[in-house]
């Protein structure tokens, strides 16, 4: 299993993927824009990742 965090921000997201140790599989930044989100979430789909079913467990962080 991996988990991907997302920072989301006004003008661009960084994302980071790692594994269950806790081990960064790769992490990236993309554009704020549709078409860039649309990239993110096709590069994360061969490990089963949505935006409907990711975003449903995203939690704010203070």
């Amino acid at each position: 299993m991996l988990i991907v965090g997302l920072d989301w921000s006004r003008y661009k997201h960084d994302f980071v993927i790692m594994d269950m140790q806790g081990k960064i599989v790769e992490r990236g930044a993309i554009a704020h824009n549709a078409n860039a989100l649309e990239e993110l979430a096709v590069h994360l789909s061969p490990i089963g990742f949505s935006f409907s079913n990711g975003l449903n467990s995203i939690k704010s962080v203070p």
